[in-house]
Parts: C-alpha cells; sequence; structure tokens
C-alpha cells in the first residue's frame, strides 16, 4: 500500500477452505443428535405413560371414595 511517500505491507494473504469441520466430526454431531432426540423422544413417553398410570390410580380411588360416601350416607339415613 502507498499512500504519498509511505509505503507499507500489510501482510501475505491465507485462504482457509470454508468447511471449519471435517466429515467424521459432521457425522459425529449428526449422530449424536439423532441419539439425543431419541432419548428426549423415551423420555416423554416415558413420562405420559407414568401420568396416565397416575390419572387411572387417582380416577379409581375417587370412585371408591364417591361409593364409601353413598354407603356411609346410606347408613346414617337408616
Amino acid at each position: 500500500i502507498r499512500v504519498g511517500g509511505f509505503e507499507y505491507s500489510p501482510g501475505s494473504l491465507h485462504i482457509y477452505s470454508d468447511s471449519l469441520l471435517t466429515l467424521p466430526a459432521i457425522i459425529g454431531i449428526g449422530g449424536g443428535g439423532g441419539l439425543l432426540l431419541l432419548v428426549i423422544i423415551a423420555v416423554l413417553i416415558a413420562y405420559k405413560r407414568k401420568s396416565r398410570d397416575a390419572d387411572r390410580t387417582l380416577r379409581r380411588l375417587q370412585l371408591q371414595m364417591d361409593n364409601l360416601e353413598s354407603r356411609v350416607a346410606l347408613e346414617c339415613k337408616e
């Protein structure tokens, strides 16, 4: 670069490839992401099943309590 009487050389230019990741690294990241996705899906399915079982148990207990209350009410009327 020359400006007036001053000359300056900024250095050499290095050009690197556009891809910073190698093919095995890209495959590894993709595989790890896929495995993580499968684990998340498995956890969500397990949570849904447990939640469904808990709801079923709660409904059963509420039905039993209602039946017991009805019996007690009938006993009190007699």
